[in-house]
């Protein structure tokens, strides 16, 4: 767990001075966290923020789906990667544009490799070597190194500046991103031993909601579709199929009453993200109708990525604006349903 700096000037005095002679100082980096374990030469397991990421994911994101790409071919390509790293796990950062979240990274790979763990779970980034085309390792220093001397005021504030002023006038620092309010900054800075963890922040990631309301006329409608059909007919072992079975007969059948009755459009179903959105990846949809609608039709593929989005979650009655007690009771029925019989 990485602690803001505040805390650490909670610790006293010589603690403080402690971990800084014994801290590694890198680049806070505001990307697409991802992982990879591989498990054996032919197999590898591809997670993003500590989850493996599954089917719907990489239909909710099209990133995910280059991002699979790239490490097949990549690991198919050097098998001597997989034979000799097996057990091993690779942390990183992916960057499927130059700003991801809004703070810009320029002349970096696709991918910059902030960790390697081997099958003991001991740090093993050092034995790693980049490759040309695809990753880069990120660069990490010893802060004793590069601090001739500590600022007199040991604020968080001036120290957060005096840390930025040294890393950006030493020649050697290799600086990979700026943050969006046109500084030199970089979005930050980490500190770390092997027993505590430390973040300078000089950015923020730019966060975009859509409105909560249309989301839950949408499901209110929804919950009216299911008091008309039989939802068993509709739900399979397979939570994508499922769903495309679902959005089908909601759609075709004249159940859904979000733009004739709601007066929704499009727009009002756009999905809240941090930073860029790529859109839905069609190649991943199963169900061919489903993706000859959601391709037809910008306003059905929110209504299907509504869909694919809340039907694992259960909803809570405190925080809803329009779904009343027995509208979200029959809604976690039905999502209780879905996740037992798809196993999600």
């Amino acid at each position: 767990m990485i602690n803001d700096i505040n805390k650490f000037f909670n610790l006293p005095k010589n603690k403080q001075y402690k971990f800084l002679e014994n801290c590694i100082i890198e680049e806070k980096i505001a990307a697409y966290r991802f992982s990879i374990k591989i498990i054996n030469q032919t197999t590898y397991k591809f997670y993003k923020n500590n989850k493996e990421i599954s089917h719907d994911t990489i239909i909710l994101n099209k990133i995910w789906e280059d991002f699979i790409k790239d490490w097949t071919k990549y690991f198919i390509e050097n098998p001597n990667i997989t034979s000799k790293y097996v057990g091993y796990i690779f942390y990183g950062f992916y960057f499927p544009c130059e700003n991801p979240y809004n703070n810009y990274y320029y002349n970096l790979k696709k991918y910059l490799i902030n960790s390697v763990t081997d099958w003991k779970g001991r740090s093993v980034i050092h034995k790693i070597s980049p490759d040309n085309s695809l990753f880069e390792i990120q660069r990490k220093y010893k802060l004793s190194d590069i601090l001739t001397a500590l600022p007199q005021d040991n604020s968080e504030d001036n120290f957060g500046k005096f840390i930025n002023s040294v890393m950006l006038e030493n020649q050697n620092i290799e600086i990979y991103g700026k943050t969006s309010d046109g500084s030199d900054n970089p979005f930050g800075w980490v500190l770390k031993t092997d027993k505590a963890s430390y973040q300078i922040q000089n950015g923020h990631n730019s966060h975009f909601e859509s409105a909560k309301l249309p989301l839950e006329l949408m499901l209110s409608d929804f919950v009216d579709y299911l008091d008309n059909i039989d939802y068993v007919n509709f739900i399979s072992d397979n939570y994508v199929m499922s769903v495309c079975w679902l959005f089908e007969d909601y759609i075709l059948n004249n159940h859904c009453h979000l733009e004739s009755y709601y007066k929704l459009n499009s727009n009002d179903l756009e999905p809240p993200y941090f930073g860029k959105y790529f859109g839905i990846s069609y190649n991943y949809i199963p169900s061919k109708k489903t993706r000859e609608l959601c391709r037809q039709n910008k306003m059905y593929e929110n209504i299907f990525r509504v869909m694919l989005a809340n039907f694992k979650n259960y909803r809570d009655f405190n925080r809803s604006i329009v779904l009343n007690k027995q509208k979200v009771s029959k809604l976690n029925n039905f999502i209780k349903y879905i996740k037992i019989k798809s196993k999600v």
